[in-house]
C-alpha cells in the first residue's frame, strides 16, 4: 500500500488536497495557518513547500521575518533539486551582495531550464555582478530565457538591441521586439500573475 492510499484509507486529506488548502489560506490572507500545512509538507521533503516556507521567513508571512531560516528552506528545497528553490535562494544571496554563491545557484535553476534564473545570469553577465561582464554570455542566457518565454528578458533584449549594443541593424528589430513584448506582458499578467514568465 502506498502513501496516497494510505491517506485515502486514514482519511487523512492529501498532499494535493493540503496545498489546495494551503493556497487558499495565504489568498486570504491566513499566513500562520498557512505556515502550518507548508511546514509540515516540508519537513516531510516536499521541495515546493520548502522554497515558500522560504518565502514566508523572507517576507515575514506568518512567521517571524528570518533572512537565516530562508535560506535553510530554500537551500534544503534547491538540494533536492527545485529549480525555484535554486532561483530564491540565488535571490536571497544576491540581495545580500554574495554575488558568486548566487551565480551557483542561479546557474543549477538555468541548467534547469527556469526562465527567470536564465534572466538574472543574463543580467549578471551585463553588469559583471559575480561574474565578469560578457555580452556574449548575457545575450546566450537572456536568449534562452526568451525562448522559455520570460518577459523580462525579452524587454532586456529588445533594449539591447535599441540601444545598438548587437548592432546597428537590429535598432528596428528591438523596437518591434519591445512593442510585441510589451503586449504579450500584458496579456501574461492578466492571465497568470504568477507565471514564471513574469518573474525577474
Amino acid at each position: 500500500m502506498n502513501r496516497t492510499d494510505e491517506q485515502e484509507v486514514s482519511g487523512e486529506p492529501s498532499v494535493a488536497e493540503l496545498l489546495t488548502t494551503a493556497s487558499m489560506l495565504c489568498k486570504r490572507g491566513d499566513y500562520s495557518k498557512a505556515y502550518e500545512i507548508y511546514y509540515k509538507l516540508a519537513q516531510s521533503g516536499h521541495a515546493e513547500s520548502q522554497v515558500f516556507l522560504g518565502w514566508m521567513y523572507s517576507q515575514g508571512k506568518g512567521i517571524r521575518a528570518s533572512q537565516e531560516e530562508a535560506e535553510h528552506w530554500y537551500t534544503r528545497a534547491a538540494k533536492l533539486r527545485s529549480a525555484s528553490g535554486a532561483f530564491y535562494l540565488g535571490g536571497l544571496l544576491a540581495r545580500q551582495g554574495r554575488f558568486n554563491d548566487a551565480i551557483t545557484w542561479y546557474k543549477k535553476s538555468a541548467n534547469a531550464g527556469y526562465s527567470p534564473s536564465q534572466f538574472r545570469l543574463g543580467v549578471a553577465y551585463l553588469e559583471g555582478r559575480g561574474v565578469p561582464q560578457d555580452l556574449e554570455m548575457a545575450v546566450h542566457y537572456l536568449e534562452a530565457a526568451k525562448r522559455n518565454g520570460n518577459v523580462f528578458a525579452w524587454r532586456q533584449l529588445a533594449v539591447l538591441d535599441i540601444k545598438g549594443r548587437r548592432g546597428m541593424m537590429r535598432r528596428i528589430i528591438g523596437s518591434i521586439d519591445f512593442l510585441t513584448m510589451f503586449s504579450y506582458g500584458v496579456v501574461a499578467a492578466l492571465w497568470n500573475h504568477n507565471s514564471d514568465d513574469l518573474k525577474g
